[in-house]
């Protein structure tokens, strides 16, 4: 077994092991050492870098039973077992990831204190980290847990690292347990928290520097709640910063006056679109007859065939919709409505045929789009806007024959 150091000292970055074996992972080599201060991915928080000797290490397992550490390299090497090493650990990844791991365990306590809500999962990524509750929280039992967190960081509490057996568990009679055997790692916040984990973390709460919790994510009867530790926090601190004071000079306002500024500029912009909206039903008449005397003949009826400019796909559906007001007529319309080619094709009510979804698909097969619709309406969207009069085209010729 691996002689896991960070148990006992995660602030531990530098030690020298004996290699026990050396297997290929890839183009890589899996070296497995006596001992090692790396930390392998597990339970929420990923594995640790660095260097062995002169290589870089770029991944950290644990093996299936648990027992060895594999130290992934960056390139194969010939080394052999008993060799001597010298591993040391990237310090800043380490801090950080014993910061968010720190600070998740204060904050999950201090959810269980002031809401009654216990976590069930804990996952850190690469720019902030989650926890998962056993229940809904809004914005006001975050802010209380979070207070309740940092008043835990601020008064610098010793953060104790206790290796038991089963027998010794009793010890600790507000244990928050989530694994056991013969070994059992406990950290425990002096006077405030107790869990198993086999993390790493800080020795004193000071080290956290700052909890904040950026928001939470309802996912059915549960919350998933955003939150940031130590650098982390002081990065989202500053990015907001610079968010709002970019935001401000856009607006041409202050900084605490540009979520009203923004209000104002939605309710304009409402009025504005609904005011659009008004005009174009005014001359959407006038639109629909130009475009109906250049309809075209397919054998069975008439058909309007044009790539709308200008317009959006609202106002594209509402011309549509006036078109085919006329007995026997169908229209085949293509838009570029933002980022978005779409096709719109629709018939009179009382057209037996065709059906316009069957068509869309028919034409979206060959231009390898996505859509469908009803027997009488469909609508479909194209790779880009150069597709939308070959889709037409084709639409019409499907028609014709």
């Amino acid at each position: 077994m691996t002689d896991r150091l960070y148990t006992l000292d995660s602030k531990l970055l530098e030690f020298d092991a004996t290699i026990v074996r050396v297997d290929q992972a890839g183009e890589n080599s899996a070296v497995v050492l006596d001992r090692s201060a790396f930390y392998p991915t597990g339970g929420g928080q990923p594995f640790d870098q660095g260097t062995l000797n002169e290589h870089r290490v770029t991944d950290v397992q644990a093996s299936d039973d648990g027992g060895e550490v594999l130290h992934i390299l960056d390139g194969p090497v010939d080394w052999q077992p008993g060799i001597a090493v010298r591993g040391c650990v990237d310090g800043n990844r380490r801090r950080d990831h014993r910061q968010q791991h720190s600070g998740q365990h204060i904050l999950t306590q201090a959810f269980s204190e002031t809401s009654g809500r216990e976590t069930t999962s804990f996952h850190m990524g690469q720019s902030t980290s989650t926890i998962d509750l056993d229940g809904l929280v809004d914005r006001g039992a975050m802010d209380a847990a979070e207070r309740r967190a940092n008043e835990i960081v601020f008064e610098d509490r010793a953060v104790h690292t206790h290796v038991v057996t089963p027998d010794e568990l009793p010890r600790f009679p507000s244990l928050r347990q989530s694994f056991t055997g013969s070994s059992i790692r406990v950290i425990e916040v002096d006077g405030f928290d107790q869990s198993t984990c086999g993390g790493t973390h800080v020795q004193r709460t000071g080290e956290i520097g700052l909890i904040a919790v950026l928001g939470a994510e309802r996912i059915k009867k549960t919350s998933r709640v955003e939150f940031v530790c130590g650098t982390r926090a002081l990065d989202a601190l500053h990015q907001a910063h610079d968010v709002s004071q970019q935001a401000a000079r856009a607006l041409t306002t202050s900084p605490d006056s540009v979520v009203q500024q923004l209000r104002r500029l939605q309710e304009s912009l409402k009025s504005q679109q609904k005011r659009i909206k008004q005009l174009f039903g005014e001359v959407s008449d006038k639109l629909a007859a130009d475009l109906r005397s250049e309809a075209r003949s397919h054998g069975e009826g008439l058909a309007v065939v044009r790539v709308l400019e200008g317009l959006n796909r609202d106002e594209a559906q509402l011309l549509a919709a006036k078109l085919c007001q006329e007995p026997g007529l169908i229209a085949l319309l293509g838009v570029q409505d933002g980022l978005e080619a779409r096709l719109l094709f629709q018939r009179h009510a009382k057209l037996v045929s065709p059906a316009m979804g069957e068509l869309m698909k028919r034409v979206l097969t060959r231009l390898e789009g996505r859509g469908g619709g009803s027997p009488t309406a469909a609508q479909g969207i194209l790779a880009n806007h150069e597709q939308l009069n070959a889709a037409l085209e084709t639409a019409f010729q499907e028609l014709s024959s």
